[in-house]
Protein backbone atom coordinates (compact mmCIF):
# COMPACT_ATOMS: atom_id res chain seq x y z
CA UNK A 1 0.00 0.00 0.00
CA UNK A 2 3.07 2.28 1.02
CA UNK A 3 3.82 2.45 -2.73
CA UNK A 4 0.45 3.39 -3.83
CA UNK A 5 0.18 7.08 -1.85
CA UNK A 6 3.18 9.27 -3.83
CA UNK A 7 1.10 7.96 -7.06
CA UNK A 8 -1.57 9.00 -5.69
CA UNK A 9 -0.58 12.33 -4.34
CA UNK A 10 0.95 13.01 -7.86
CA UNK A 11 -2.06 12.26 -10.22
CA UNK A 12 -0.49 9.66 -11.25
CA UNK A 13 -3.46 6.83 -10.25
CA UNK A 14 -6.54 7.74 -8.83
CA UNK A 15 -7.40 3.78 -7.48
CA UNK A 16 -5.99 0.85 -5.88
CA UNK A 17 -6.61 -2.20 -4.63
CA UNK A 18 -4.44 -4.54 -1.97
CA UNK A 19 -4.49 -9.01 -1.69
CA UNK A 20 -6.70 -8.18 1.69
CA UNK A 21 -9.29 -6.70 -0.44
CA UNK A 22 -8.83 -2.93 0.31
CA UNK A 23 -9.34 -0.56 -1.65
CA UNK A 24 -8.96 3.25 -1.86
CA UNK A 25 -8.51 6.21 -4.49
CA UNK A 26 -7.11 9.51 -4.49
CA UNK A 27 -9.99 11.19 -2.25
CA UNK A 28 -8.55 10.10 1.00
CA UNK A 29 -5.15 7.67 0.62
CA UNK A 30 -6.30 5.18 2.53
CA UNK A 31 -8.53 1.84 2.16
CA UNK A 32 -12.45 2.90 2.08
CA UNK A 33 -14.73 -0.29 1.91
CA UNK A 34 -17.83 2.95 1.79
CA UNK A 35 -15.84 3.96 -1.15
CA UNK A 36 -15.65 0.58 -3.01
CA UNK A 37 -19.35 -0.76 -2.29
CA UNK A 38 -20.41 2.91 -4.19
CA UNK A 39 -18.03 2.66 -7.06
CA UNK A 40 -19.08 -0.69 -7.75
CA UNK A 41 -22.83 0.24 -7.39
CA UNK A 42 -21.71 2.91 -10.51
CA UNK A 43 -20.52 0.17 -12.51
CA UNK A 44 -23.50 -1.65 -12.07
CA UNK A 45 -25.94 1.04 -13.07
CA UNK A 46 -23.57 2.47 -15.75
CA UNK A 47 -23.31 -0.58 -17.82
CA UNK A 48 -26.78 -2.56 -16.27
CA UNK A 49 -24.97 -5.87 -16.02
CA UNK A 50 -24.61 -7.58 -12.27
CA UNK A 51 -20.90 -8.00 -10.74
CA UNK A 52 -20.76 -11.25 -12.56
CA UNK A 53 -21.45 -10.36 -16.30
CA UNK A 54 -19.29 -7.47 -15.43
CA UNK A 55 -16.30 -9.14 -14.29
CA UNK A 56 -16.68 -12.39 -16.75
CA UNK A 57 -16.86 -8.92 -19.83
CA UNK A 58 -13.55 -7.85 -18.34
CA UNK A 59 -11.76 -11.68 -17.95
CA UNK A 60 -12.36 -12.27 -21.91
CA UNK A 61 -11.03 -9.29 -22.64
CA UNK A 62 -8.09 -8.80 -20.56
CA UNK A 63 -7.68 -12.53 -19.73
CA UNK A 64 -8.32 -13.91 -16.07
CA UNK A 65 -5.84 -13.29 -13.37
CA UNK A 66 -5.62 -16.42 -10.68
CA UNK A 67 -3.96 -15.89 -7.48
CA UNK A 68 -3.10 -17.40 -4.24
CA UNK A 69 -1.19 -17.01 -1.10
CA UNK A 70 0.55 -19.44 1.29
CA UNK A 71 1.42 -18.45 4.89
CA UNK A 72 3.67 -20.64 6.91
CA UNK A 73 3.84 -19.13 10.19
CA UNK A 74 4.81 -19.58 14.12
CA UNK A 75 9.05 -20.31 12.10
CA UNK A 76 11.67 -19.25 14.76
CA UNK A 77 13.93 -16.59 12.83
CA UNK A 78 16.64 -18.99 12.80
CA UNK A 79 13.87 -20.87 10.33
CA UNK A 80 12.80 -18.59 8.29
CA UNK A 81 16.24 -17.21 7.79
CA UNK A 82 17.68 -21.01 6.79
CA UNK A 83 14.76 -21.56 4.04
CA UNK A 84 15.27 -18.05 2.45
CA UNK A 85 18.75 -18.82 2.02
CA UNK A 86 18.61 -22.53 0.64
CA UNK A 87 15.94 -20.76 -1.46
CA UNK A 88 18.89 -18.29 -2.87
CA UNK A 89 21.31 -21.12 -3.52
CA UNK A 90 18.86 -23.00 -5.24
CA UNK A 91 18.04 -20.63 -7.60
CA UNK A 92 21.63 -19.42 -8.41
CA UNK A 93 22.43 -23.14 -8.93
CA UNK A 94 19.58 -23.70 -11.37
CA UNK A 95 20.11 -20.42 -13.50
CA UNK A 96 23.78 -20.95 -13.41
CA UNK A 97 23.60 -24.54 -14.62
CA UNK A 98 21.66 -23.38 -17.86
CA UNK A 99 20.17 -26.71 -17.58
CA UNK A 100 16.90 -25.67 -16.12
CA UNK A 101 14.77 -28.05 -14.81
CA UNK A 102 11.35 -28.70 -16.54
CA UNK A 103 8.67 -28.47 -14.04
CA UNK A 104 5.31 -30.48 -14.38
CA UNK A 105 4.14 -28.43 -17.18
CA UNK A 106 6.90 -28.16 -19.11
CA UNK A 107 7.37 -24.96 -17.52
CA UNK A 108 11.50 -23.71 -16.19
CA UNK A 109 12.31 -20.83 -14.08
CA UNK A 110 13.22 -18.17 -17.12
CA UNK A 111 14.06 -15.56 -14.18
CA UNK A 112 14.78 -15.20 -10.76
CA UNK A 113 15.54 -11.80 -8.43
CA UNK A 114 14.88 -9.58 -5.34
CA UNK A 115 12.00 -7.30 -5.80
CA UNK A 116 13.06 -3.61 -6.40
CA UNK A 117 11.20 -0.60 -6.44
CA UNK A 118 12.37 3.10 -7.87
CA UNK A 119 9.42 5.75 -6.87
CA UNK A 120 8.52 7.57 -10.30
CA UNK A 121 7.85 10.61 -8.45
CA UNK A 122 10.83 10.73 -5.80
CA UNK A 123 13.38 8.94 -7.04
CA UNK A 124 13.15 6.87 -4.28
CA UNK A 125 14.38 3.25 -4.50
CA UNK A 126 13.01 0.26 -1.91
CA UNK A 127 15.95 -2.46 -2.40
CA UNK A 128 15.88 -5.56 -1.70
CA UNK A 129 15.97 -6.33 2.06
CA UNK A 130 18.84 -8.97 3.04
CA UNK A 131 19.54 -11.32 5.71
CA UNK A 132 22.70 -12.41 7.49
CA UNK A 133 23.81 -15.94 8.33
CA UNK A 134 27.05 -17.66 8.62
CA UNK A 135 28.77 -14.44 6.95
CA UNK A 136 26.64 -14.66 4.13
CA UNK A 137 24.47 -11.99 2.82
CA UNK A 138 21.00 -13.70 1.90
CA UNK A 139 17.67 -12.02 0.15
CA UNK A 140 14.61 -11.97 2.02
CA UNK A 141 12.08 -12.87 -0.68
CA UNK A 142 12.41 -13.20 -4.61
CA UNK A 143 10.11 -13.15 -7.80
CA UNK A 144 10.66 -15.91 -9.96
CA UNK A 145 9.08 -15.78 -13.38
CA UNK A 146 8.76 -19.05 -15.28
CA UNK A 147 8.89 -19.56 -19.14
CA UNK A 148 5.03 -19.08 -19.41
CA UNK A 149 5.30 -15.84 -17.33
CA UNK A 150 3.40 -17.39 -14.43
CA UNK A 151 5.29 -15.75 -11.12
CA UNK A 152 5.61 -16.98 -7.79
CA UNK A 153 6.74 -14.46 -4.84
CA UNK A 154 8.70 -16.06 -1.85
CA UNK A 155 9.22 -13.64 1.03
CA UNK A 156 9.81 -13.48 4.84
CA UNK A 157 7.73 -11.10 6.42
CA UNK A 158 7.66 -9.97 10.02
CA UNK A 159 4.15 -9.07 9.71
CA UNK A 160 2.95 -13.13 11.12
CA UNK A 161 1.36 -13.18 14.38
CA UNK A 162 5.26 -13.97 15.93
CA UNK A 163 7.87 -15.20 14.99
CA UNK A 164 9.15 -15.45 10.97
CA UNK A 165 6.29 -15.91 8.35
CA UNK A 166 7.44 -17.25 4.85
CA UNK A 167 4.57 -15.86 2.00
CA UNK A 168 4.27 -17.78 -1.04
CA UNK A 169 2.20 -15.81 -3.57
CA UNK A 170 1.54 -18.08 -6.93
CA UNK A 171 -0.07 -16.22 -9.92
CA UNK A 172 -1.16 -16.99 -13.13
CA UNK A 173 -2.94 -15.13 -16.34
CA UNK A 174 -5.19 -17.31 -18.24
CA UNK A 175 -6.24 -15.63 -21.73
CA UNK A 176 -7.70 -18.99 -23.18
CA UNK A 177 -11.34 -18.45 -23.09
CA UNK A 178 -12.60 -22.22 -22.61
CA UNK A 179 -10.60 -22.12 -18.81
CA UNK A 180 -11.36 -18.95 -17.84
CA UNK A 181 -14.73 -19.91 -16.49
CA UNK A 182 -13.48 -22.93 -14.59
CA UNK A 183 -13.26 -22.60 -10.94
Amino acid sequence: WKFFCNLMDAGRIDICGEESFGAGSSHLREKDGIWVALAWLSIMAHHKKSVKDIVEDHWKKFGRHYYTRHDYENLTSNEGDAVMAELEIFIKLELASQNLKVLKHGYFIHEADSFTYYDPIDGSISSRQVLTLHCFTYNKGYRIILSNMDRIIVRLSGTGSCGSTIRIYIEHLEKDETKMMLD
